[in-house]
């Protein structure tokens, strides 16, 4: 079995945690190019506690589906899925993003973007934008725990996921 096959068939199931967020650098978070609503996200999401279910299910040996529902105050904030393509190398894919996200719930589509899954299948770096801003999240999975770092030029967020049972 191929590294990126194995990540992803041992993340398969349900997952579930809570998500920190926070502005590492007030200056380039003031300079980034974001919009007022983007803005507004950020901070709402640096201010209110949020909590993260999501889903992996490997659909085929090439592809794998991943759900995302980010609530906060009992709301949701973010929904959306994404496609992951195994590349046929066994460690690097491509993903497309949809999400919807609060307060309007407009679809938005992005990538694809790129990613890799180390040699032992324990830890996945992709390769993203957050806003439109060049974000690179590492997945490590341990067992039935799986942490996700999420970095900007500006920020910094975490969730720490268990496993559903």
């Amino acid at each position: 079995m191929t590294p990126a096959l194995s990540y992803y068939r041992a993340c398969a199931g349900a997952w579930r945690g809570d998500v920190t967020f926070a502005i590492t650098d007030p200056t380039r978070f003031a300079a980034a190019s974001l919009s007022a609503l983007d803005r507004a996200r950020v901070r709402a999401t640096v201010s209110i506690p949020a909590r993260i279910e999501t889903t992996v299910e490997v659909t085929s040996e090439r592809e794998v589906l991943h759900t995302t529902r980010i609530t906060q105050l009992g709301m949701p904030s973010l929904v959306g899925h994404e496609v992951i393509t195994l590349r046929d190398d066994g460690r690097t894919f491509t993903m497309r993003v949809h999400h919807r996200m609060a307060p309007f719930f407009v679809a938005r589509e992005s990538g694809p973007f790129e990613g890799e899954v180390d040699q032992d299948g324990r830890r996945a770096t992709y390769h993203l934008a957050l806003f439109g801003v060049p974000m690179r999240q590492v997945g490590a999975r341990d067992g039935d725990r799986v942490t996700l770092v999420q970095t900007t030029d500006w920020s910094t967020s975490e969730q720490r996921l268990t496993r559903v049972r």
